[in-house]
């Protein structure tokens, strides 16, 4: 019956969700509730052993319920917060890309007008006529 037990609140706990605290403590009480009355349906003798050891690890239950639910949050707390950092960390992947892009054709236009420029001192070198140059 224990083994039982405790494989009903490892299933319980192994689908607790984010808003269904309450409804899992519930859940504790009805699990309980439910081994109460086959105990009561069962051997009479140690039924008030059962009932005892069942009333004293309710509340443990729940406290476990408790405790899994905190983590469950912080771990989805976490997992959120990865996934921030890694949408983050892809748009600055993609800004770096369009900032060497956008610095790959600055470049090219530098170059190109300073080849022009070049051009032009080589014309104004070779040129002899004044009233060109002025």
């Amino acid at each position: 019956m224990i083994i039982g037990l405790q494989a009903e609140i490892q299933i319980l706990l192994f689908h607790l969700k984010y808003n269904k605290l309450d409804d899992s403590i519930q859940s504790v009480k009805d699990i309980i509730t439910k081994y109460l009355a086959i105990c009561a349906s069962g051997n009479q003798s140690i039924l008030p052993t059962i009932t005892k050891f069942l009333t004293e690890i309710e509340p443990l239950y729940t406290e476990l319920v408790n405790i899994e639910y905190k983590y469950y949050v912080y771990r989805e707390r976490e997992t959120e917060e990865q996934r921030m950092i890694k949408e983050q960390m892809r748009q600055e992947a993609q800004e770096r890309k369009l900032f060497a892009e956008e610095r790959k054709k600055l470049e090219k236009e530098e170059n190109k007008f300073k080849q022009e420029m070049e051009r032009n001192k080589e014309l104004l070198m070779k040129e002899t006529d004044n009233e060109k140059i002025i």
